[in-house]
C-alpha cells in the first residue's frame, strides 16, 4: 500500500514542477529497480524453502 502512495506522490510532484521533471524521473527510475531488485530477492528466498 505505501508503494501506491508513492508512486500518486512522485506524480504529483512531476505535474506541479516541470523543471525539476528529470530529477524526479531518475528518482522514479530508481525506485521501480529497487523494487524490482527486492522482488527478485523474495522469489529467490521463497525457492529456497
Amino acid at each position: 500500500m505505501r508503494h501506491a502512495v508513492l508512486h500518486q506522490d512522485m506524480v504529483l510532484k512531476l505535474m506541479n514542477a516541470p523543471c525539476s521533471r528529470y530529477k524526479l524521473y531518475k528518482s522514479y527510475a530508481n525506485f521501480i529497480f529497487t523494487i524490482k531488485n527486492n522482488y527478485l530477492v523474495f522469489l529467490l528466498k521463497v525457492q529456497h524453502f
